[in-house]
């Protein structure tokens, strides 16, 4: 890896320059301060009050990571990337809430098998047919 300088560090990737609100500009490029306006526009969402703390968090996380993309345009993968993680989190932090602990899943036979957690981690262990991260034991998912 090169060692760069603050200054290399601090400017503004080419290819990020290269995207307006046009879409993506080959034979036009923006100035750093209108790439990073323009930049800083795609992620200005104002979540809902009821999103919780902890998802509010990795939200600022993954703009933040895509702002980076300015500097380093292979950010916005990783940012991609973080995004999708992020709705995997989202999804598992209300799935155990929205079914108030017991999750109905049915198997091939048709056959309810509900699993009851009281956190995502045991349903992804009942899932999987294991223990929690924890080593604690978790409620098997008897499926198919």
């Amino acid at each position: 890896m090169t060692i760069k300088t603050f200054a290399e560090l601090a400017t503004p990737d080419e290819r990020s320059q290269r995207f307006s609100s046009m879409g993506f500009s080959p034979g036009y490029l923006l100035t750093p301060e209108s790439a990073a306006a323009h930049i800083q526009r795609t992620v200005d969402v104002t979540l809902d009050l009821a999103v919780p703390m902890t998802m509010r968090d990795s939200y600022r996380r993954v703009c933040s990571t895509h702002l980076y993309g300015l500097f380093d345009y292979e950010l916005f993968t990783v940012a991609g990337d973080l995004a999708l993680l992020n709705l995997h989190q989202a999804f598992a932090e209300r799935l155990v809430d929205h079914y108030g602990g017991v999750i109905p899943l049915v198997n091939q036979a048709g056959k309810e098998k509900p699993i009851i957690a009281s956190a995502y981690e045991a349903v992804n262990a009942a899932l999987k047919g294991g223990k929690s991260r924890s080593g604690s034991s978790t409620s098997r998912y008897a499926g198919p």
